[in-house]
């Protein structure tokens, strides 16, 4: 019965797609198991992207985490810090003196052969409003945890606002780098407060004097050090059983992650049963549950770094590009198949600009956007004319004539890796 409502509904004009999408939206998501996701016809190049946003407890190392993955990308060339008020995603005056993210900012990066649309999101109770905003148009988000303080106020409150919008994460557990940082207790603090199952995707290397200088990547059983050059120098090499109690350490902690997998992937479950050896376990095969457990919202990968002493970052977009989803493996996509090449956008963010005027974002779903184009703005029950179109990168514009959904740029990534 609402199958053929619906398909009804989305074969009339183009005046009525607009304020039927935001009513099927919200009928989908109480009341309808939508459609397989597969069955959506999208340009290729959405599969390869991951629209997601950064959110923390205040003093987390958010905003340093963002700064962290634009250098990285090859987008920005030098590395602001927070202290230093010169950060990209913390750019109004207020934000750069207090050291704390006011407004979410918008960017956008490309890292292994997928483009990130990040958005940073304030970490200060005050300022909940924005991350709400934000969460409407994620397919993914990152949880940034001190890992010396575990979960925090407000990571309960950004947690609670994820799953009011059914949005996947996982965990990022920065500042390992301090003496009093405990993987362990942030993975006990997000099973307890979150009655989620923590994937641990990795384990800190520390040296003599107790500095993180590393980390064991549990699925490809490699140990990544990081060696200076801001964190783009990076050697990596296979553990073996010489290696002996690291080796014995990252072994147990992966057979703990293939269990833990084989209660969602009945492929990891196959390999464990016939052949009693989680290390016969591909990484792809890994990696490909691992998608699978993150979207039933009971499984949170965890993943550790140190953003400020430039470790762990590339390993985390890694993670996003490996682990959250794409746009097309979102349920609330299927809804949008029905406007096929017809423009479908959700403006989520309405702000001022001194020199622009208001300046509203939108996030594309089917369809492109052209300039001078006349749209239907369902609020106001009126078409409106597109006068520019600006493509944003926190508060640096640029205009382009047309923005398409799935188009990509391509840029050059900074990292060097050593084998």
């Amino acid at each position: 019965m609402q199958g053929k409502l619906l398909r009804s509904l989305t074969t009339k004009s183009t005046k009525i797609h607009a304020p039927i999408c935001l009513y099927i939206q919200r009928f989908y998501a109480r009341n309808v198991t939508p459609k397989p996701v597969k069955s959506v016809k999208l340009n290729d190049n959405v599969y390869k992207i991951r629209n997601i946003g950064i959110s923390a407890h205040i003093d987390a190392g958010k905003t340093t985490t963002t700064e962290r993955m634009l250098f990285y990308s090859g987008l920005i060339n030098h590395m602001g810090e927070v202290h230093d008020g010169n950060t990209v995603t913390d750019y109004m005056e207020q934000e750069r003196n207090r050291g704390i993210t006011i407004r979410s900012a918008a960017v956008c990066i490309n890292w292994q052969d997928h483009v990130i649309n990040i958005i940073d999101t304030p970490g200060h109770i005050d300022f909940t409003m924005e991350v709400e905003q934000a969460l409407n148009v994620m397919d993914g988000a990152v949880i940034v945890l001190d890992g010396s303080a575990g979960v925090e106020a407000q990571t309960i409150t950004v947690w609670r606002q994820a799953d009011k919008f059914s949005i996947p994460r996982l965990v990022y557990v920065n500042k390992m780098d301090r003496p009093d940082a405990d993987l362990d207790m942030c993975v006990k603090s997000i099973r307890d407060r979150f009655k989620v199952i923590p994937l641990v995707l990795q384990l800190p290397v520390k040296n003599n004097k107790g500095s993180m200088v590393g980390l064991i990547d549990l699925i490809t059983m490699e140990q990544i050090i990081w060696t200076g050059n801001q964190g783009c120098d990076v050697q990596a090499r296979k553990l073996t059983p010489e290696d002996e109690t690291i080796y014995e350490k990252a072994l147990c902690a992966r057979g703990v992650l293939s269990e833990q997998l084989a209660d969602c992937s009945e492929s990891i479950a196959d390999v464990i049963i016939n052949e009693g050896n989680n290390q016969l376990i591909p990484a792809a095969q890994m990696k490909e549950a691992l998608r699978q457990a993150i979207l039933d919202m009971n499984h949170v990968p965890v993943v550790c770094g140190s953003s400020y002493k430039n470790i762990g970052v590339q390993k985390l977009m890694d993670a996003i590009v490996d682990i959250l989803p794409s746009p097309c493996d979102r349920p609330a996509l299927a809804m949008y198949q029905h406007f096929e090449d017809s423009l479908c956008a959700r403006a989520f963010k309405v702000v001022h600009d001194k020199h622009k005027g208001a300046v509203t974002f939108f996030r594309i779903y089917s369809g492109s956007f052209k300039k001078g184009q006349k749209l239907y703005n369902i609020h106001l029950d009126q078409s409106e004319q597109i006068s520019r179109l600006l493509l944003a990168e926190a508060d640096d514009y640029k205009e382009v004539s047309e923005l398409q959904c799935g188009k990509t740029q391509k840029k050059t990534n900074r990292i060097k890796i050593n084998s």
